[in-house]
């Protein structure tokens, strides 16, 4: 059994080449338990050392940061996962594809537009057939600010995204970020009810 652990372990840690910063990778800076007053108001912007390690990785860290946006756990992996984690033989936690796009969505947040040599692949990765990469691709890119042309483009995609969950990101993006494009992106077409309402009414004269 002893035996078996170690071989899934091995294969869940098999993953790109992570760069260092003070002994620590980028995973390690991520993952690591720092208390949680070291993040501000906006728990996707850290400040203290985690934001500073991370800044410090700079685009040495985006290959890993791609990988983890991308990371999509299977039934056989989701169960090696859950065996690993759930025994006590070995001390390991390996970490879930929702983790890991939590933690990447916080290293985009923080690298914003730095980070922008990403927005290729993570475009790539609005089209990835598990619709969680889609979404958190999706967000990560709106930390990068890239080309307004390629950005609609992006997001008139993803509002045809058959998972609810992307569609009403791209719909909220849009909205908050090009409402003067709405209508023509098509977002009042699929969500007629968020059309903002005119009104027919005649201008009133002012009584003298």
């Amino acid at each position: 059994m002893a035996v078996i652990l170690i071989g899934c372990v091995a294969l869940l840690f098999v993953g790109p080449r992570e760069p260092s910063y003070h002994g620590g990778s980028l995973t390690d800076w991520l993952y690591s338990t720092i208390a949680l007053t070291e993040f501000s108001d906006d728990p996707e912007h850290p400040v203290g050392e985690r934001g500073r390690a991370i800044r410090a990785f700079g685009t040495n860290a985006l290959p890993k940061m791609v990988s983890m946006v991308g990371s999509s756990d299977g039934k056989i992996k989701n169960k090696l996962i859950e065996l690993v984690n759930g025994q006590k033989i070995i001390h390991a936690h390996i970490r879930t594809a929702k983790e890991k796009h939590g933690f990447a969505l916080i290293a985009f947040a923080t690298l914003g537009t730095n980070a922008a040599p990403a927005a290729p692949e993570l475009i790539k990765l609005t089209k990835h057939s598990d619709a969680e990469v889609r979404f958190f691709a999706l967000w990560s890119l709106d930390y990068l600010h890239v080309g307004e042309d390629v950005w609609l483009s992006v997001l008139k995609d993803c509002l045809q995204d058959p998972s609810a969950k992307v569609h009403k990101k791209a719909t909220g993006i849009i909205l908050g970020e090009y409402p003067e494009k709405a209508e023509q992106l098509g977002v009042y077409q699929l969500f007629p009810e968020l059309k903002p309402q005119t009104t027919n009414s005649p201008p009133q004269t002012a009584v003298k």
